[in-house]
């Protein structure tokens, strides 16, 4: 590998990536696809008193819609399946898609700058057990679309 490419940070589509490169939506530090795609990842970092990124966020609310192929009043779903799926008709080598998002899930797992008496960073539980992730239709699904676009 000799890169990391991050949608949120990224001016040019996953199809201009770099071939030895690790494609990615997120990170643990930054917003899920849910937390961006709902608000809700600037509502909780106003409520942490931090600095919250609205403009930004309804920025890759945009951008996220115009890649994924859906409207920007599609479900989260749907945004995790369509952008999924444009990160991974990326040449990039390798792929990672974060549980949380897969799950729908609206926190970050890590709020940098935070104490443990703010957040409890890297101690949030998923919504589900490892078996029912297994089993879940929405990740299922995304996983079907990743690969889809992967062949």
């Amino acid at each position: 590998m000799l890169g990391c490419r991050v949608f949120w940070f990224e001016a040019r589509p996953p199809e201009r990536y770099p071939e030895r490169s690790l494609a990615s939506l997120t990170t643990h530090d930054l917003p899920t696809l849910a937390g961006t795609w709902t608000g809700a990842d600037s509502d909780h970092l106003s409520s942490l008193g931090l600095d919250s990124f609205e403009e930004d966020e309804r920025r890759q609310r945009r951008r996220v819609a115009r890649r994924a192929g859906v409207g920007q009043d599609a479900a989260v779903e749907a945004a995790a399946r369509g952008i999924y799926a444009a990160l991974g008709r990326s040449p990039s080598l390798c792929l990672t898609v974060s549980l949380e998002d897969a799950l729908g899930v609206v926190e970050r797992p890590n709020h940098p700058g935070t104490t443990a008496a703010a957040w409890p960073n890297w101690s949030l539980a998923l919504p589900k057990t490892l078996e029912r992730v297994e089993r879940d239709g929405a990740v299922l699904s995304l996983a079907a679309a990743v690969d889809r676009a992967r062949r």
